[in-house]
């Protein structure tokens, strides 16, 4: 697996959970989280800890929680 560092992702970069589901789009990233901007018609934002973080391709962020456990 290649991997970019966390710190190399940038707004406009989609999530994507650990089972394989679309989260969003990253709208903020700080030192800690990253705020996304949720799929679907409801929308809202989700806060994804950094820690989270399991693959970095450029334009394309995997966490390692499910979809369940990121929206819960």
């Amino acid at each position: 697996m290649q991997s970019m560092d966390s710190d190399m992702v940038q707004p406009g970069w989609e999530i994507w959970s650990s089972d394989g589901e679309r989260l969003g789009k990253v709208i903020e990233v700080d030192a800690q989280v990253l705020k996304v901007k949720k799929e679907g018609l409801l929308g809202g934002e989700l806060v994804i800890p950094k820690s989270s973080i399991r693959e970095v391709e450029e334009g394309r962020v995997e966490v390692s929680m499910t979809k369940q456990e990121a929206t819960a």
